[in-house]
Formats: C-alpha cells, structure tokens, sequence
C-alpha cells in the first residue's frame, strides 16, 4: 500500500501544498454558491421529484425545499473542508474529517448513480455537473490527506464501515421507496381554461399535488395544427388559452383542483376574465378520461347555485392541445412583475391549500346511537317524535354556519338558506343538495304531510310545507332541531368541514 502512494505522490511533490490552495478555493466557491446560487421555481420543481427519489436521503425532502437541502449540503461541505484542513495540524480531527469526506463523495456519487434523473438539464447544463463542481476542490486536499499510510488505513476503513451500513440502510428503505417511485409515475391530466394562461399556469403550479404544468391552445378547430399566439388572437380559429395540468391523485383528488380553480374566475363572464376579452379567454375544464365527467359536473353544478346569474364555464372532452410558444411558458416565474389577472394573494393561498379526503358518513348501529344521543334526540331521529315550538336550540339561531345530522355528521343545511317563518322551529328553503334528503307521505295525527329524513342516516329531520318564501323556491323544510348539529362558521374548518364555507358567501 505504501509503495502505491509514494507511486502516485512521488511525481508530485507540490501535491500537498497545491491540495491545500485548491481546499481553500474550493471553500470559498461553496460559500460563493450558497450565498449566490438560486434556483428558480421552475427548476426546483424539476428537481425535486428527482432528487426526492434518493433512496438514502429522499426524508430531507420532506421538510426541507430544493434550495435549503442545496445549502445543506454545502454546509456540510464547508465544514468537511475546514476539519481537513485543521486536521494537517490536529490528530484528534483526523478521523472526523476523513467520514465527513468519505460522506460528501459517497452522497455525491449515490446522487448520480442511484437517482434516476440526474442527468437532466438546469438551464442547459446537467445537473451533476452542479454537484460534482462544489466537490472537486476537496479532491486536492483528499490527496494531501490521504498521502501517509496509516491515515489511508483508517480511511478504507472508514469507508468500509460506511459502505455496509449504507447498504443495510437501503435494502430496508429501497422497496419502500421503489413503490414510492411507482405511484408518484401515476399521474393524471386535467385542462384548465381560465382566461390569461400566464396567470392560470401559476397560480396551478403553486398548488402541492400538481407534478407539471404546459400552457396551449385547446379545442379549437381541429383542421389547424400547431397555431400560434398570433393566429388564436386574430383568426377566429377556436382556441382557448388552456393549462395542461398534470397532479399525483394519491395527493390530491380532480375535486380539490377544480374547486382551487373556481377561485382564480368569475364564471359568471362570457370570454372575458380580467381585462382579457374575447373568446380565446374563455372559461373551461376539458377532460381525457370519461371518468371524470361525473366530478366535474358536479362540481360545475355546485359553483352554479353560489350565482345568481348564469354560470359559463364549458365543460367538454379535450379535442385538441397544442403546446404555446416557449416564452409564454412559466412566464410569471421569468417575469415576476408581469401581466397577470389573478390576485397575488391567491397564489399564496393556493400554495398553503391542503387537501383532505373526502369524508364517508355512516349510520352508526343504534346501541352507539343511544350512547351518543340524548333521549329527545333519539325520540326525534329513530322514532319520529317532534320537540316543542319555540323551546328547542336552533329556531331563533341567527349566526352564520352548518347545519349536520346529528346522527351522522353529514351536512345537511346552511344557515344562508335559513329563515324566519314564526313556526318556532328551524326552517329553511331548500337543503345543501336535494340527494341528502328522502320525502315520504305522513299520514300520522290525522294530517296528510312530507316527510322529511336524512338520506344517509335514514332520520327523521321534520317535513315540508308549500309556504316558503316564494322567492327561495316556495318552501320549507320545518326541521327539529333536536336533528341537527350546528357548527358556527368559524369552527367549520377546524372541525373538517372547510369546503363548505364557500357556500356562505351570499351571491
């Protein structure tokens, strides 16, 4: 072994004292690098997938960004590369230095031979070349180091130890992360027309489930290929300016992203979304699997009964994309100041949104419903009783909220549809959605009226009558309050019912 270094030293008898130089350099670029070096937003977002994907260090990325795990790593490197130096003076530091330098190559190396990837492009050149620049400087004061023989022999093993514990650590995570890679592949496609793309795009991108976005030119006349900005402006030819926006559905459900969209539009305005006129501007949501037809009329008929005026946001199958023009891609993340029609604010928002799985409510079995139930609200629910006028807990509840079954936590009214009849119960002119609620024919007490029950639960909420405010639909739903449960609407989120805080916004 020895006579292997004298080999390799031997030629070089300014080794050492260049080793040192190039440290010291090296030191300093990496300083120069964390203080200077930025990564854009678009190439973070390239990146991360990748570099996430690490089958030893992919749990950084989960509380760290792209740019403070790069600044991480220099740090460390700073550090590797001061205990090298100190250690030419101080034993004690020796065998730190050697596993910091040991570790800073062996990461580097994993990145570009175990991270699919790696070898993409940042701005033209590939993203090893990045990594491998900050830790070259070390390679001159490694050989200085590693020049005497018995520092070698602690090195190899060092290096051994390291190795077999990387190793034991990625047979254990590798499957795991494997399976991780696989869903994260599992990607999904939705179009968004919403007026200037500039603006859609970003607001899109900011959204945590969403992998990749591309603005185009959708659904125009299918005898024009590849138009240009030029043409969809000008000629009349159909297109809409549209986001191509790929998601994870492990992360986010098409529902989330619809609802997010609906915030950056008014879609109540025919081809013109700020000061964007015309039809190229026009509102859409255009699709590539049937499956998510269902969702997104649903979603579409939801938005339409916040509005009084007409909604018009067209809802089609994808015909036709075409990518747009380079310079229009990731605009706003080349131009910060640019053009845009959504508020900055909403970007913002949409980069804190998180996404909560649908709720599934279930009639619970009725020895749980006598646990959870008083003995009035279970008279009224399970065997049709009906509480006192005027001395029951919601009829004169003014302040702005939901409305559940109690049996089942399902939303049922909103106070916005809540009004004052004088009858002393709760009443309200329509309920969330008409599938909520069953009727049937009461013929009870001598009378002949609707009934009213919960569709989930099967409750006995109350019935309905045909002298509502003709205004509102001409009826209402007498309801016992003793069925329901009322969450204030600064309590909604925190108690998992944020989505319908949209529906207390008066139209």
């Amino acid at each position: 072994m020895k006579s292997i270094i004298n080999y390799i030293v031997t030629p070089f008898p300014q080794l050492a004292r260049l080793g040192y130089y190039i440290s010291l350099f090296g030191i300093v670029l990496i300083m120069l690098w964390i203080g200077f070096f930025k990564f854009t937003p678009t190439e973070a977002a390239g990146i991360k997938p990748l570099v996430e994907n690490h089958f030893l260090l992919f749990w950084l990325y989960d509380v760290l960004s792209v740019q403070q795990v790069s600044n991480l790593f220099g740090v460390i490197e700073i550090t590797t590369g001061l205990l090298l130096l100190f250690s030419l003076k101080y034993d004690a530091l020796r065998p730190f230095a050697a596993f910091c330098l040991i570790a800073t190559f062996l990461i580097t190396f994993s990145f570009l031979f175990t991270t699919p990837g790696m070898w993409n492009m940042v701005d033209g050149v590939p993203i090893t070349n990045f990594m491998i620049l900050k830790d070259i400087p070390m390679l001159g004061l490694g050989f200085t180091y590693l020049k005497n023989e018995r520092r070698m022999k602690n090195v190899i093993l060092i290096i051994a130890l390291f190795i077999s514990g990387g190793l034991a650590t990625a047979q254990e995570t590798m499957s795991g992360q494997l399976s991780k890679n696989t869903n994260m592949s599992d990607v999904k496609e939705i179009y968004f027309a919403g007026g200037c793309f500039w603006g859609t795009e970003h607001f899109m991108k900011q959204i945590n489930s969403v992998v990749n976005t591309q603005v185009g030119y959708a659904n125009g006349k299918t005898d024009v290929k590849n138009p240009t900005y030029e043409q969809v402006c000008n000629d009349n030819i159909g297109f809409a300016e549209t986001v191509k926006v790929g998601y994870n559905p492990q992360q986010a459900d098409l529902n989330f992203l619809i609802n997010l969209f609906f915030k950056t539009i008014d879609p109540t305005s025919l081809n013109r979304q700020g000061n964007d006129k015309g039809a190229q501007y026009r509102t859409g949501i255009y699709y590539t699997d049937k499956a998510d037809l269902p969702v997104i009329k649903q979603a579409v008929e939801a938005l339409t009964k916040q509005y009084t005026k007409p909604v018009v946001v067209e809802v089609e199958p994808l015909r036709n994309f075409f990518p747009a023009e380079d310079y229009h891609q990731d605009y706003l993340d080349k131009h910060p100041n640019g053009y845009c029609h959504i508020s900055p604010e909403l970007f913002d928002m949409a980069k804190k949104a998180t996404f909560s799985p649908q709720k599934i409510y279930q009639k619970p079995d009725d020895e749980t419903l006598r646990s959870r139930l008083t003995a009035e609200q279970y008279a009224v629910t399970q065997k049709n009783a009906t509480e006192r006028a005027f001395r029951n807990e919601y009829w004169n509840e003014k302040r702005e909220g939901l409305y559940v079954d109690i049996t089942t936590g399902e939303p049922l009214f909103i106070s916005t549809d809540k009004f004052d009849s004088g009858c002393g119960w709760p009443s309200f002119s329509k309920p969330i959605d008409k599938s909520l609620v069953m009727k049937k024919t009461d013929n009870t007490h001598g009378m002949q009226r609707i009934e009213v029950r919960s569709k989930t639960g099967d409750a006995h909420l109350g019935h309905v009558f045909n002298d509502g405010p003709a205004d509102k639909g001409g009826l209402r739903y007498c309801i016992n309050s003793a069925s329901l449960r009322f969450i204030p609407k600064d309590k909604m989120k925190a108690e998992g019912y944020a989505d319908y805080i949209p529906l207390l916004e008066k139209k």
